[in-house]
């Protein structure tokens, strides 16, 4: 049971940072900043994502990762 436990956070964590990931290189693509907060998933840094200017394919890019 432990062991399920350990690979299910492993599977959780990556997914957390493959969507960082992706959100980071959406960002890059648009050449923008990275956000200037440390935690991208935070209120301050989806309130900072909200007021960049982005094509609407990227904002729903964004929106959905973020989902």
């Amino acid at each position: 049971m432990l062991q399920r436990r350990s690979a299910h956070r492993t599977q959780l964590v990556r997914g957390r940072i493959r969507v960082t990931s992706q959100v980071q290189a959406v960002l890059h693509r648009n050449m923008l900043e990275r956000p200037p907060v440390t935690d991208l998933f935070g209120t301050r840094s989806m309130a900072w994502l909200e007021h960049q200017t982005l094509s609407a394919d990227e904002r729903q890019t964004v929106g959905a990762l973020m989902r």
